[in-house]
C-alpha cells in the first residue's frame, strides 16, 4: 500500500478491536499472542471460509510506522444512533462494547519545500482528524477532494 500512495496521502483502515477477542472468551485468550481463527461467513447464501487474525494493538501500529506511515488517528467507532431502528437486537451490544478500530495513517508531507503540504506535525494531524462514528466515514470520504470516492 505504501508504494502507491504519495506524500500527503492517507489510508483509512479498520480492524477488529483486539480487546473484543480477548475479553469475550472463556477461558480468556492471551491478549499479547498473535493467533488466527477460521469461521464460515454467510455471503449471498453461500458459506465462505474466512481466516482472521487476532493481534494486540502494538503490532498493528508498528506495522504502519515500519512501512513509513505516520499514525494520525486511532478511533473506536460507535454505531450511528440511527442504527438503533435498523438493528434493534444488536444495537446495545455494538454501542457498549468495542468491536472495531479505525486507523488513519498518512504519508508524511514533504518538509523539503517541494510544494507538498507544509503543515507541522500537530497541525497536519489536527486537520485530518477522524470522525467518531462509523456513519461519518462517508462524509469523511466525500470531504477528501484529493481522491474521488467510490
Amino acid at each position: 500500500m505504501r508504494r502507491v500512495l504519495r506524500r500527503g496521502d492517507r489510508l483509512i483502515a479498520s480492524a477488529s478491536h483486539p480487546f473484543t477477542a480477548c475479553a469475550h472468551r472463556d477461558p480468556r485468550l492471551d491478549y499479547y499472542a498473535t493467533t488466527s481463527y477460521t469461521f464460515d461467513w454467510a455471503f449471498n447464501r453461500r458459506s465462505v471460509p474466512t481466516r482472521l487474525w487476532r493481534r494486540p494493538l502494538h503490532p498493528m501500529t508498528d506495522a504502519f510506522t515500519a512501512a513509513g506511515f505516520r499514525l494520525a488517528a486511532i478511533s473506536e467507532p460507535q454505531p450511528d444512533p440511527a442504527a438503533r431502528e435498523l438493528f434493534p437486537d444488536g444495537f446495545q451490544d455494538l454501542s457498549t462494547n468495542p468491536n472495531f478500530l479505525f486507523f488513519v495513517v498518512e504519508i508524511p508531507p514533504s518538509t523539503n519545500g517541494s510544494g507538498n503540504q507544509s503543515l507541522g506535525d500537530h497541525e497536519w494531524s489536527q486537520s485530518r482528524r477522524l470522525p467518531s462514528t462509523v456513519a461519518s466515514y462517508g462524509r469523511l470520504r466525500d470531504r477528501d477532494h484529493r481522491r474521488p470516492g467510490p
